[in-house]
């Protein structure tokens, strides 16, 4: 397991949901703390640490990684390790990753095993990360960065595959309700920019309105409603970060009305307007 980056205590990246750092030794200990919505990727490249995620205490040696679910505490017990490497990233992203490989949304993605070996697919997608937010002046840099994180997701998945809840059953085990449902989420994600009715997305998974409501609720977690507008606002945040677009033409091409009725939308989901978050994710 090799990086080709500097072995430095240095945040390469950070945003609301994403940050990406590399640590050195330290003579104090992290005081107990947890990420409300996010996974806490950490991977040893070398030495070793011991480290207590939620009741239990792990070590995690060289060449080895830990993932902490989202809203559990974890704390070091020890810093034994020289240099590790930490990727913090959004809930969101490996609940979609696993929609598309397991077709289940009713519950997200919590890991039960939280450390394990890593393997060559996994060093080469975090070098990939690493690569990109070192060098802040490459063009499409944040739209590569989020790529890789979807690689990251698969990856995750793949290496503890068995070892998670939610998304436990393989789409080609799936029921034929989890089918039809699956059939209305695919055309939110592919026509979410176009004025999508309940009709619509219940004739999509050939059942009656009530019916799909109910069904939908059971398999997504949320209405119809609901997940087709967080759609629509991870798109718009997705074009805010990566495009120079006005925000009004953002806010009508993702299927929202009015620009108002967008920056409301996205202060409720985000907790700031689209322009802060513009500028706090402003492209380099």
């Amino acid at each position: 397991m090799e990086f080709a980056l500097e072995t430095a205590n240095r945040i390469y990246h950070q945003s609301d949901d994403l940050e990406i750092s590399s640590a050195l030794t330290k003579a104090e200990h992290y005081p107990a703390h947890a990420h409300a919505d996010q996974f806490q990727l950490e991977l040893v490249v070398n030495g070793a640490t011991e480290c207590g995620i939620g009741r239990h205490r792990y070590a995690v040696s060289q060449a080895h990684f830990s993932i902490i679910n989202p809203a559990v505490e974890h704390y070091n017990v020890t810093q034994k390790w020289k240099h590790a490497l930490f990727v913090i990233f959004p809930r969101h992203t490996l609940d979609e990753t696993a929609w598309h490989i397991y077709r289940l949304l009713s519950q997200p993605v919590v890991f039960s095993d939280v450390v394990a070996p890593c393997t060559n697919d996994l060093s080469a997608i975090v070098n990939l990360l690493f690569a990109e937010v070192a060098h802040p002046d490459r063009p499409g840099r944040r739209l590569l960065i989020d790529t890789a994180l979807v690689q990251l997701a698969v990856t995750l998945l793949r290496i503890l595959h068995g070892n998670y809840s939610g998304r436990t059953v393989a789409a080609s085990h799936a029921t034929a309700t989890q089918t039809q449902i699956a059939r209305a989420v695919d055309l939110i994600h592919s026509a979410f920019q176009t004025d999508l009715s309940l009709d619509d997305l219940a004739t999509a998974a050939a059942m009656s309105r009530y019916h799909f409501l109910r069904c939908f609720k059971t398999q997504v977690g949320a209405t119809p409603y609901a997940y087709l507008q967080q759609v629509c606002l991870q798109s718009a945040a997705a074009l805010l970060r990566d495009s120079s677009r006005s925000i009004t033409d953002i806010a009508l091409d993702c299927g929202f009305t009015s620009p108002s009725r967008f920056s409301g939308a996205f202060r409720r989901r985000y907790g700031c307007t689209p322009s802060a978050y513009r500028r706090v994710n402003e492209l380099h």
